[in-house]
């Protein structure tokens, strides 16, 4: 999930089943109750291991529970959970706690410990591991609470060798749309308007070989103009295409019988 932005609601990313998931760029502002939800939430188990990259908690003013849930237990062992880029203006819980266990119910059937990695935390090039203290037999000397940061059912440590992980390399491979929403003849030429979409970024626009001028651009969406010269190609038809920021061509141009050629 890449650009998830949620502002004004209750809650953020809620209930998710962990398991390579990614989560990039991602705001929450003005939620309330909970920002990061644990996975499977009461039931706080975990499958997988999932990384949240440039996350930023704004105006979040939380109750009970924590700006971030851990989760307590995994059946398989080594499932965690890591933060980089984690962010948090004007943003607490009532308790001061950014991470814990959360409340309402929970697993007492614990199996493995999730451990949770604040990359550049509690300063760039330190990693600082979070765990619920249930589980005390996984835990050195060092693990302690941190004031205004963990919450009571946890402890943390600062730790080495923690890399951030790649869990998977999404490719874009989808091609964009096209659509050419008015055509006016204006003297000696064509005013052309269009619209192309992607699930990425348009990157270019062209009308019969000829390139567009993106006007504006907003969430995958392009809006586009051109001004052509009446000749025979363009008095008979206007092929209109885009390309991606992935390189990905439109493989459907969208064509327009202009019915000039015999005027």
């Amino acid at each position: 999930m890449d650009g998830l932005d949620v502002k004004d609601g209750v809650y953020g990313v809620y209930h998710p089943d962990y398991d390579a998931h990614v989560y990039r760029h991602i705001r929450f502002n003005n939620v309330v109750s909970e920002p990061i939800n644990r996975s499977h939430d009461d039931e706080s188990v975990q499958y997988g291991t999932f990384t949240y990259d440039d996350v930023r908690l704004e105006n979040c003013r939380v109750g009970r529970d924590p700006l971030i849930q851990l989760a307590c237990t995994s059946p398989t062992a080594g499932q965690a959970g890591h933060f980089r880029r984690l962010t948090i203006t004007n943003s607490a819980s009532r308790y001061g706690k950014v991470v814990d266990l959360g409340g309402g119910p929970r697993n007492d059937k614990l199996q493995n410990p999730v451990a949770y990695y604040f990359h550049d935390y509690p300063a760039e090039g330190r990693v600082t591991k979070v765990m619920s203290a249930k589980f005390t037999g996984e835990m050195s000397d060092d693990y302690r609470s941190i004031e205004g940061f963990t919450g009571k059912d946890v402890r943390a440590a600062e730790v080495k060798d923690a890399a951030f992980p790649t869990l998977i390399e999404p490719v874009d491979d989808l091609p964009p749309a096209t659509m050419i929403t008015s055509i006016q003849k204006v003297k000696e030429r064509l005013l052309v308007h269009g619209v192309s979409q992607d699930n990425g970024d348009i990157a270019s626009v062209t009308v019969n070989g000829q390139s567009a001028k993106i006007i504006s651009s907003h969430a995958g969406v392009a809006d586009w103009e051109i001004s052509l010269a009446l000749d025979k190609t363009s008095k008979k038809r206007l092929v209109a295409q885009a390309v991606d920021r992935a390189g990905n061509s439109e493989k459907t141009a969208h064509t327009v019988e202009t019915g000039l050629l015999s005027r």
